[in-house]
């Protein structure tokens, strides 16, 4: 009876490790899968980050070399320009109205009439 006492306590031992083991990939399958989730939102976190980064400086480029363009009128579902010369030169008429054309055009013809500031 010893042997076959042996030989049944060694039968459990194997199965008690290959259930462990069994339990120990489906551990490291989850760890890997939650790694992997980690990883994708890291990605995702980094490109967003980024992305505002990238609008920081695009906005800090448009202020100090004064590119910007005056928005006339706000159409945020307006998707295409004005199609035609004619709309374009509707638009740009209203355009000028803006404070922003009359502040940087005030001086535009200062110099080419002198009689006209002379006292």
């Amino acid at each position: 009876m010893g042997d076959a006492e042996a030989g049944s306590a060694a039968r459990e031992r194997v199965i008690e490790k290959a259930q462990a083991q069994t339990e120990m990939a489906k551990v490291q399958e989850v760890h890997g899968e939650e790694k992997a989730g980690a990883r994708a939102m890291g990605w995702w976190l980094i490109g967003c980050s980024g992305m505002v980064a990238g609008m920081v400086v695009l906005g800090g480029v448009t202020r100090l070399t004064g590119s910007g363009l005056s928005m006339v009128k706000w159409h945020p579902h307006r998707i295409l320009p004005p199609a035609d010369q004619a709309a374009w030169e509707k638009e740009f008429e209203e355009f000028k109205t803006y404070p922003e054309w009359i502040m940087k055009r005030q001086y535009e013809n200062f110099g080419k009439n002198p009689r006209k500031y002379s006292v």
